[in-house]
């Protein structure tokens, strides 16, 4: 236990002054399984017992920062998160036997970089939800599910809630 507690300690030091991406992101990860694990530990389950039977999402940011600070939100609320940093990782990372049950896809890349997104993963995950985060200045993005401005995580929170928990896969879709 106390090895544990010296290798988050230590991993938080190294995440804070990070600068290199793909330390970081190794480093984040690191954390969440010592998390993970935590949280089976206080729940009396054994490493071996699999997940918690959390909700699925793939995150692609288009910001380091938003991209960590998502994936904490989300992790915090109890989803299994993986995350990646612009459609090419996306694109190289995803497998189509893979299951998520929802894609969020950032605000900080063009327009047409995200919706470019959406098509790619409507072809590959046909039955798949996808939010498009907004800025507060932009409207529905074609392609998305939900379109909800980044600026209001009550609002992004609850449609990733009403998303990732729908088991018909296109009825909520918005117009757009």
């Amino acid at each position: 236990m106390k090895d544990r507690e010296e290798e988050w300690q230590e991993l938080c030091k190294l995440a804070a002054i990070e600068q290199d991406p793909k330390n970081l992101l190794k480093l984040t990860s690191r954390i969440g399984e010592l998390l993970e694990e935590k949280e089976r530990r206080l729940r009396g389950l054994r490493a071996g017992d699999g997940t918690l039977d959390k909700k699925r999402i793939f995150q692609i940011a288009y910001t380091e920062g938003l991209l960590i600070t998502r994936a904490e939100l989300l992790k915090a609320h109890g989803y299994e998160v993986v995350s990646v940093l612009s459609n090419e990782a996306a694109k190289r990372l995803l497998d189509k036997s893979q299951r998520y049950d929802l894609f969020i896809v950032g605000h900080a890349a063009p327009r047409e970089t995200r919706e470019a997104m959406f098509r790619w993963l409507r072809a590959a995950f046909p039955k798949s939800k996808i939010l498009a985060l907004t800025s507060p200045y932009e409207g529905q993005l074609s392609g998305a599910d939900y379109s909800v401005p980044l600026s209001d995580p009550e609002a992004w929170l609850g449609a990733v809630v009403s998303a990732a928990s729908s088991n018909d896969t296109r009825t909520s879709r918005q117009s757009g």
